[in-house]
């Protein structure tokens, strides 16, 4: 009867500690995503341009005119503009019939439920991420984020951070990208950290209204670490080339809907040329035109035989708020 007793208090004991240990280590996982956020913001806060005013004039003969205002230089009898096309311009202010303030900053932040299936396990949880983008005729600066809790008893974080910029050359379809990504999902064995950098060539295949297409692609560099299989992967651990081949389709038919398509082929050179895809699809609902809350539905697939497990599909209904 002794041995039995003494047997469960030590199956007690070590289950406590390894309960404690899995706490600690969720704190550690907290802590570390915490900092590469703010590592994520800093370097957004340095690379993003000033809040400057961005405006349009309409004048008497019905032209109109677009850019960003220069207050120093501008006066009651005349306004001062720096444009894109046309360069510095010097519009009387009689001649000015209509005056359009354009905000170039956007901030959505968003909250809600998401499903996740692995093909080894499923989960259910709750989403949070914010995303805010600069833009103006020729320059594009966003930045993203998320964070994702899981409520089943096995079920780990995820976390992700990333910052793009894009140039469009001056009258051209042509433009320059940049992008640098992180990635953090701890139910993963092996690769729970990824970064992702690129930069290369974008084309607008399709400019119109209300749809665009634009196709970017170029050289990268990945690295990915971390995983209780990690030592024993022959690609976790480590940094090795990689390229970008990503297809964007953005249609917006009303000023209340809205739908996008992303596919990113991200190719990586290990000891032979691997895989990985990750295709994300949304639809946003606006109920009004002057609403500023929104309901969005999204769907993510991700391909990776580099990691396991190699699928991680997930959906996401959230409600949102521009900023």
């Amino acid at each position: 009867m002794k041995v039995i007793i003494g047997f469960d208090q030590s199956e007690y004991i070590l289950r406590d500690i390894s309960d404690k240990a899995k706490r600690r280590k969720l704190r550690d996982n907290a802590k570390d995503m915490v900092l590469v956020l703010l590592s994520f913001l800093y370097l957004y806060y340095l690379a993003c341009p000033t809040k400057a005013e961005t405006v349009t004039y309409k004048l008497v003969n019905g032209d109109m005119v677009s850019g960003k205002l220069d207050k120093e230089a501008s006066s009651n009898e005349k306004k001062i503009l720096e444009s894109p096309h046309l360069g510095r311009l010097e519009i009387p202010a009689k001649i000015i019939s209509k005056v359009i303030v354009t905000n170039p900053w956007r901030t959505d932040f968003r909250f809600g439920f998401s499903g996740t299936n692995t093909g080894i396990d499923r989960d259910f949880g709750f989403n949070t991420s914010l995303n805010s983008q600069y833009r103006d005729d020729l320059n594009t600066y966003t930045f993203g984020s998320s964070y994702e809790y899981g409520t089943s008893d096995d079920s780990a974080n995820k976390g992700f951070a990333g910052l793009r910029y894009d140039r469009l050359f001056s009258k051209s379809l042509w433009g320059l990208y940049a992008i640098s990504t992180y990635d953090y999902n701890a139910d993963n064995t092996s690769g729970v950290n990824s970064s992702f950098s690129s930069i290369g060539l974008s084309y607008q295949l399709v400019k119109l209204q209300k749809t665009s297409i634009t196709l970017s692609s170029g050289p990268a560099i990945r690295w990915q670490g971390g995983g209780n299989q990690c030592a024993s992967d022959q690609f976790c651990g480590r940094t090795d080339p990689a390229a970008l081949v990503e297809l964007a389709f953005e249609w917006k038919p009303s000023k209340l809907l809205s739908f996008s398509l992303r596919n990113q082929l991200r190719p990586v050179w290990y000891e032979d040329l691997r895989y990985a895809n990750t295709i994300e699809a949304a639809f946003r609902i606006v109920p009004s035109v002057d609403s500023n809350i929104f309901t969005e539905i999204s769907a993510r697939s991700i391909y990776d035989e580099t990691k396991s497990p190699e699928w991680d599909n997930s959906f996401l209904v959230q409600l949102g708020a521009t900023l």
